[in-house]
């Protein structure tokens, strides 16, 4: 019922911005992500200075991409999970061949991280791939995360619990942030008794 309201309101008025980003999170809520981004970028073409319609714009285009990116990434965790180089390889190459097409996709990016730190153990070139997108969003928590995975593997654990906090800052209450977090203390305690 709402939709038809706000589809008679542009009707009516095609320039109704608020019409727009209502619709644009009616359709959102109900999962046409496609939808929600047209009606979104409308919102953003009537006032390109609207915070809200830009910040939307950019929330459901971020969630496309990750719809996107989703097959990579489980080609990646599979050919983790089977020591299988060749589907981490498949995997890398997907993804350069995505990061040709969109270079500025800081998910992408973060995806190739992943592949080149835990698919392929290179763990100092994962952590520059995270740091340069960091340097472009330093508020992209899950780079904070991954740059802290990857510390904790090579044993700096004083690093890797600033790096939580810091992805933490800007992903309140994420679990597999706080997961990563816990895992951190229960390895360093592990060592510590370890040496004992």
């Amino acid at each position: 019922e709402a939709s038809r309201y706000l589809e008679k309101a542009l009707e009516l008025d095609d320039h109704a911005l608020n019409a727009y980003l209502l619709l644009g999170e009616l359709m959102f809520l109900d999962g046409n992500k496609s939808g929600s981004y047209q009606a979104y970028r409308n919102a953003a073409l009537i006032d390109p200075n609207n915070k809200l319609a830009q910040d939307n714009l950019a929330l459901v285009t971020s969630v496309a991409e990750d719809d996107l990116l989703k097959p990579i990434m489980n080609l990646l965790d599979e050919g983790i999970a089977q020591q299988s180089m060749e589907k981490v390889n498949e995997a890398n190459r997907q993804i350069d061949e995505y990061l040709q097409e969109h270079p500025e996709s800081l998910i992408a990016t973060n995806i190739k991280g992943n592949i080149v730190g835990r698919g392929m153990g290179r763990l100092d070139d994962a952590i520059a791939i995270y740091e340069q997108i960091i340097a472009k969003d330093p508020t992209f928590a899950s780079a904070y995360e991954n740059m802290g995975i990857a510390y904790a593997i090579q044993g700096d654990f004083d690093r890797a619990e600033s790096l939580f906090n810091k992805a933490l800052k800007y992903s309140p209450g994420n679990q597999n942030i706080l997961f990563n977090l816990e895992s951190l203390k229960k390895d360093r305690a592990a060592r510590v008794q370890a040496k004992q």
